[in-house]
C-alpha cells in the first residue's frame, strides 16, 4: 500500500527486463488509491515505463475497506483515467465473500445467499468507465438510472443471529461463516 516515487524507481533498479508494473490496488481506502495510482503513474512515466492500474468494485474484508459504493468505484476509475495509467486490471478476489467479483450474479441452490448479495450494478458502471477509459471520451448517458449504495449491516456490529443455533453469536471469535461476515454495497 502506499507506494511512493522511490519505492516505484528501486522496483526497476537492477531490474532491465522489467516493462512495468501493476498496483493490486483494493487494500486501502478510496483516497489512498487514488494517491498511490497517481504516484506510481507519475514514477512509471519519469522511467518510460508501462503503468497497470487495479481498479475493484469493492474489497470487503475484515479489514472493512469501505469504497462507499459506486461513488468511490467511480472515484477510483476517474483517477485512473486521469493519471493516464497504460491498462486497468479489473482485480477481483477469489472469495465471493469478499464482494470483488463482476458478472451477472445467479443463485444455486445451496450457495450461502445471506452472507453475500450482488446485483449487475457494478457491471453496468464498470461499462461506463471502461469505455470511457479505453476510447478517452467520456460516454454519453442515454437513460438515467440510479444506484443506491448501503451497508446491510453496521460496520460495528459484534453479533450475529446463528440460525441453526437459535442464538446470538459473538462474531469476533466465531469460527466460519460468521467471521465471513462482510458489508455489502
Amino acid at each position: 500500500m502506499a507506494w511512493s516515487f522511490e519505492k516505484v524507481a528501486r522496483l526497476f533498479e537492477g531490474q532491465p527486463h522489467l516493462d512495468g508494473v501493476f498496483f493490486f490496488g483494493v487494500d486501502d481506502d478510496v483516497s489512498g488509491l487514488l494517491r498511490t495510482h497517481a504516484t506510481a503513474r507519475r514514477a512509471t512515466l519519469a522511467l518510460k515505463k508501462l503503468y497497470m492500474a487495479g481498479v475493484c468494485p469493492a474489497y470487503n474484508s475484515a479489514n472493512l475497506r469501505d469504497f462507499h459504493g459506486m461513488h468511490g468505484y467511480g472515484a477510483v476509475w476517474e483517477g485512473v483515467i486521469r493519471d493516464g495509467a497504460d491498462w486497468v486490471e479489473l482485480t477481483t478476489w477469489n472469495d465471493y465473500n469478499e464482494d470483488s467479483n463482476l458478472m451477472p450474479f445467479r443463485w444455486k441452490d445451496g450457495w450461502e445467499k445471506q452472507y453475500s448479495d450482488h446485483d449487475e450494478a457494478f457491471l453496468d458502471v464498470t461499462e461506463y468507465y471502461s469505455a470511457w477509459f479505453r476510447t478517452g471520451v467520456l460516454p454519453k448517458i442515454t437513460q438515467d438510472k440510479v444506484y443506491y449504495a448501503y451497508r446491510n449491516r453496521s460496520k460495528w456490529l459484534r453479533q450475529a443471529w446463528n440460525v441453526k443455533e437459535g442464538k446470538w453469536v459473538d462474531i469476533t471469535s466465531c469460527p466460519f461463516p460468521f467471521d465471513q461476515i462482510h458489508d455489502d454495497v
